[in-house]
């Protein structure tokens, strides 16, 4: 009987440090899961800043491309009134030529 119940408390000695065993893993395995989830977190959240950062490059290119096209359309079309400009001051000129041409050979007949 003295033996049985040395064995009964050696058995439950054993089932209390088993237990305490399976709590410290259990605390253990809760620790990673949570550092897991913190890494993913952390993941996720530097994904989301680096998909942000890219739409605000995008836009920012986008922008940049328009005030381009818009500066490009400008220019055609002040070259555009310039060179029309230049015709009409050609056309002036030969007007102005046959006005002189048709003087002297007034004066000459």
């Amino acid at each position: 009987s003295k033996l049985a119940e040395r064995n009964a408390r050696g058995a439950v000695e054993a089932l209390v440090a088993a237990v305490a065993e399976a709590e410290l893993v259990a605390a253990a395995r809760r620790e990673d899961a949570k550092d897991a989830a913190t890494r993913r977190d952390a993941t996720a959240r530097a994904a989301d800043a680096e998909e942000r950062r890219r739409e605000a490059v995008t836009n920012e290119t986008r922008e940049k491309l328009g005030a381009l096209e818009r500066r490009a359309r400008a220019a055609e079309e002040t070259a555009s009134l310039e060179a029309g400009k230049a015709h009409a001051a050609h056309r002036a000129q030969l007007a102005a030529e046959e006005v002189s041409l048709a003087a002297e050979r007034r004066a000459v007949a």
